[in-house]
């Protein structure tokens, strides 16, 4: 029989995912289908977080984004059925979805200097946007005073 971790992979490779990650509330539990386990009960309203980033960007695709995710999500959502799997296209977020997405655990990298590569920009990115995100919402909460 083979493995959650090794169906996983497989799927990964067949849709070239270059990276991803289990991050949100059930971050550990996503890890844990993976590893075989048998995870404790969870909120039955709660879903698996799961980010994703290609090897070749996906402008670069010939299929449109809309048509990737939608047969990487009926593959993966399979594999973790009976749970909700909530896919974000991380190439398609800002960069503090991203940042929150690699603070959380990875699952599948194509190799570690992709990885190297992704988090390195994602952080630089965020890092620049933060100050106008945090001045946005400074805005924001004197506008409603």
């Amino acid at each position: 029989m083979v493995s959650k971790r090794d169906q996983f992979r497989a799927i990964c490779q067949s849709h070239g995912v270059g990276l991803a990650y289990a991050f949100g509330s059930a971050a550990d539990r996503l890890m844990s289908i993976l590893a075989d386990a048998t995870p404790e009960p969870l909120d039955p309203l709660a879903d698996l977080d799961l980010g994703v980033v290609f090897a070749i960007p996906l402008p670069q695709h010939t299929a449109p984004a809309h048509e990737i995710y939608a047969r990487l999500h009926s593959d993966l959502g399979e594999l973790f059925s009976p749970m909700p799997l909530d896919l974000v296209l991380l190439e398609e977020t800002h960069s503090l979805l991203q940042v929150e997405a690699i603070s959380g655990l990875c699952a599948f990298e194509v190799s570690s200097d992709f990885r190297q590569d992704f988090e390195l920009n994602a952080l630089r990115r965020a890092a620049d946007f933060r100050y106008h995100f945090e001045q946005y919402h400074r805005e924001r909460r004197e506008a409603l005073r």
